[in-house]
């Protein structure tokens, strides 16, 4: 399920969640919220990790966080809030590496004001 909910959203670009729901329901059949609500985190923390960001103090955060997911336990909005932003961080990490040639996540890291610069 988890590669045709990024297969949608990759079609069809940001979308509600009933949309989403709707649509994988065409496909799978019935699917409860509670279902895709299980799969979006795992989801989330995959980019987030493969990614290779370096996240610092992030990095405890998300390890509560995928600990609670693996428990099946509820996320807080701001834990949501956090796999959010740490997606759109590894997004941007990625196309920076991309703009620069393939470098490692070693040879990059973020300057004082938080960009990213190659190490010296």
């Amino acid at each position: 399920m988890s590669l045709s909910i990024v297969e949608t959203l990759e079609k069809k670009g940001a979308m509600t969640d009933i949309d989403l729901l709707k649509d994988l329901r065409s496909k799978f059949g019935e699917i409860s919220f509670r279902e895709l609500n299980r799969e979006l985190p795992i989801m989330l923390i995959k980019i987030i990790e493969d990614s290779k960001i370096p996240l610092g103090e992030e990095e405890a955060k998300l390890h509560s966080i995928k600990g609670k997911v693996e428990r099946d336990l509820p996320l807080s909005r701001k834990d949501e809030s956090l796999l959010v932003r740490l997606v759109e961080k590894a997004n941007e990490w990625q196309g920076e590496r991309k703009a620069r040639g393939t470098l490692s996540p070693q040879t990059l890291c973020p300057d004082e004001n938080g960009e990213l610069e190659t190490k010296k």
